[in-house]
């Protein structure tokens, strides 16, 4: 489990962000799982917002952390919102620092055979990493190597 008051001393980080969430679930935190799930993982820590001129973290609150918990399950377990989700009950929790409550999501690396993690049912059209690297190249190529690649990593599995 992270510590929050050791959050709230540090700075935000390449595998570390956080967001106020006043508004309830930011559209945002899904690129943020995506692009955690797709790389090296990480944690995202709501209810903390960031001094955008200091860098320094201020506490905020999450006004009812199992509600909040019960949409962020039901969003992930939405194929039409993310392609895959590879959250485990554990990875995602309420956590409690000097009467204010806070969500935190641990974002592990996604397996191979669950990359790409995207946003939205077509990868070739929403935001993700795939397209980003492969900018000039069509996406019936880009699927069939996709494809092609997928295969060989199953049949080696």
């Amino acid at each position: 489990m992270i510590d929050i008051a050791s959050i709230l001393q540090s700075n935000e980080r390449v595998n570390i962000e956080v967001n106020a969430a006043s508004k309830g679930i930011p559209n945002s935190i899904w690129e943020t799982y995506s692009s955690f799930a797709n790389t090296f993982g990480g944690s995202i820590i709501l209810g903390i917002e960031e001094n955008k001129d200091t860098k320094e973290f201020i506490p905020r609150r999450i006004h009812n952390p199992q509600q909040m918990l019960y949409d962020i399950w039901n969003m992930l377990n939405n194929y039409q919102k993310i392609s895959n989700n590879i959250l485990l009950e554990h990875h995602i929790y309420s956590a409690r620092h000097e009467d204010m409550d806070f969500i935190v999501i641990q974002v592990p690396r996604a397996d191979r055979r669950d990359k790409p993690v995207y946003i939205g049912q077509d990868m070739f059209n929403g935001k993700d990493i795939v397209k980003p690297k492969c900018p000039n190249l069509p996406s019936g190529q880009l699927k069939n190597g996709l494809n092609c690649y997928k295969a060989r990593t199953f049949q080696n599995s």
